[in-house]
């Protein structure tokens, strides 16, 4: 995994907090039976809310520099599948110490991005490169289903919870008011890649090279993953990943700890996504070209 590589996982997508109290269990459920309550209760999901905070923390060493980041970002949005629309908002900050040779960076992005049926709009602000404002780009007719599924968060957690390795009920908790039975898993790393792989470019892990598959898979030292899902419902409420990547090529080696803390709210209530009215008039990519 390149430095590149590594700087690109805020854009994750699609990759997943709040306070909570502990409690215990009043009912025993076997880690099955949850897991198909929750497959369950996804063939019904219409719409959602959803926040996530993201922080990366990066130690590395580049040509014999210390090359340390930390990088962090917060995402907002909502998710209506039957009506194929969706929205996020997105704030990233990225910190580089001072050194020896360069002064200290600081660099804050906002971002805004549409999905209406088939067309994506963005707003990626003064940082891509691009003269501001909003841009359109029709998503080809090929690439359709992948890029929906590559959304499609709550399915994609619940096949981690399929194909864990290792999965169990550790115990009640409530989040925000709400009893949830809260499951500990280690992932199919290649399954966690996938998603991952999705959220970026909204194509899946197979597509990949296989040797950039296997150099990926060696870069992730550790993962956890922990699940809340509401016990009355089996709906998602809260999700938190947190893994260790170790990444070293030719003259260069990076340390990362990534944390994702995702929360769940508003599920098959009425969500509000509506193209904002300066997006109406984004100019077409494909007049950049």
């Amino acid at each position: 995994m390149t430095t590149r590589n590594l700087l690109a996982l805020p854009l994750i997508l699609l990759i997943l907090s709040v306070f909570i109290l502990t409690g215990c269990i009043e009912k025993q459920i076997t880690q099955n039976e949850l897991i198909e309550r929750i497959a369950t209760a996804q063939k019904d999901l219409k719409s959602y809310d959803f926040e996530m905070d993201m922080n990366i923390e990066m130690k590395g060493v580049q040509a014999g520099e210390k090359a340390n980041a930390t990088i962090s970002n917060h995402t907002s949005g909502a998710i209506a599948l039957a009506d194929k629309k969706m929205r996020t908002k997105m704030a990233m900050a990225i910190k580089v110490p001072e050194t020896k040779e360069e002064p200290a960076i600081f660099q804050q992005t906002d971002s805004e991005l549409y999905m209406i049926d088939t067309t994506m709009y963005l707003n990626m602000g003064d940082t891509s490169g691009m003269p501001e404002g909003w841009y359109k780009l029709d998503i080809p007719l090929p690439l359709y289903p992948a890029m929906w599924e590559s959304q499609a968060w709550v399915q994609q957690q619940i096949n981690l919870l399929r194909d864990a390795a290792d999965i169990k009920i550790v115990g009640e908790e409530k989040v925000s008011g709400v009893n949830c039975y809260k499951m500990d898993m280690r992932p199919d790393m290649k399954q966690l890649l996938n998603m991952y792989v999705k959220q970026v470019n909204g194509l899946p892990a197979g597509d990949m090279d296989p040797s950039e598959i296997d150099s990926a898979l060696q870069d992730i030292k550790s993962a956890s993953y922990t699940a809340w899902y509401e016990e009355r419902t089996a709906l998602p409420v809260k999700v938190k990943m947190v893994m260790d990547i170790e990444s070293r090529q030719d003259d260069a080696s990076i340390q990362m700890t990534m944390e994702i803390n995702m929360r769940y709210k508003h599920i098959n209530s009425h969500v509000s996504i509506e193209l904002p009215p300066e997006a109406e008039d984004a100019q077409d990519m494909s007049e950049l070209q």
